[in-house]
C-alpha cells in the first residue's frame, strides 16, 4: 500500500497524557521571569536575581482581553520600556564589568612587573655582597669601599622598591 494511503491512527491516551505533562512541566518556570528590583528609592527590572542590596518588588504581568486594542498597544509600549530598561541596565553591567577586568589586568601586569624587578635587584645585592665578601679580606683598601658603597647603594635600592610595598 502506498503510505498515503495507510489508515490513520490516534494517539493513545497515556500518549497525550505524556505530552500534556512535559509541555506543562517545560511550558512553566523562571525561564523568562522579569524581575522587579528597588535600590536607593531606583527601579530597575531584570531577568536575573535582583543584585544584593536590593529589594526584590512584585512583578505583575497585566494581560488585557484580546479584544481590547487600546490596552493590547499600552501593554505593548509597556514591555517595549520594561525592555529597554533591562538591556541598558544589562549594558552598564557589561560595562562594568569590562571596566574591572581591565583594572585587575593592569594590576596584575604591575605586579608582575614589580615582582620582576624585585628579583633582578635582589640578584644585584646579592652580587654586591659576594664582591664585598671577596674584597674585604684582600689588601685593596679602595676597593673594599668601593665595594661597601655598592652595597649600601643596592641595599637602599631594593629596600626602596621591594620592601615599601609589603
Amino acid at each position: 500500500m502506498h503510505p498515503d494511503h495507510l489508515p490513520q491512527r490516534s494517539p493513545s491516551p497515556f500518549s497525550v497524557l505524556v505530552l500534556m505533562t512535559l509541555s506543562l512541566y517545560f511550558g512553566t518556570g523562571d525561564a523568562c521571569a522579569i524581575n522587579k528590583c528597588q535600590r536607593n528609592g531606583s527601579t530597575t527590572y531584570t531577568d536575573q536575581t535582583c543584585p544584593d542590596g536590593s529589594v526584590a518588588l512584585p512583578f505583575e504581568l497585566h494581560v488585557a482581553p484580546a479584544d481590547d486594542p487600546e490596552a493590547a498597544q499600552q501593554r505593548h509600549l509597556a514591555d517595549q520600556q520594561k525592555l529597554t530598561l533591562i538591556q541598558q541596565n544589562n549594558a552598564r553591567q557589561d560595562k562594568s564589568d569590562q571596566h574591572h577586568a581591565l583594572v585587575a589586568a593592569q594590576k596584575y601586569k604591575l605586579a608582575r612587573a614589580q615582582k620582576y624587578r624585585c628579583k633582578k635587584l635582589e640578584t644585584k645585592l646579592k652580587t654586591a655582597r659576594q664582591l664585598q665578601s671577596e674584597t674585604r679580606h684582600g689588601t685593596n683598601k679602595r676597593k673594599a669601599e668601593q665595594a661597601q658603597l655598592h652595597v649600601q647603594h643596592a641595599e637602599n635600592n631594593y629596600e626602596a622598591s621591594c620592601t615599601a610595598d609589603q
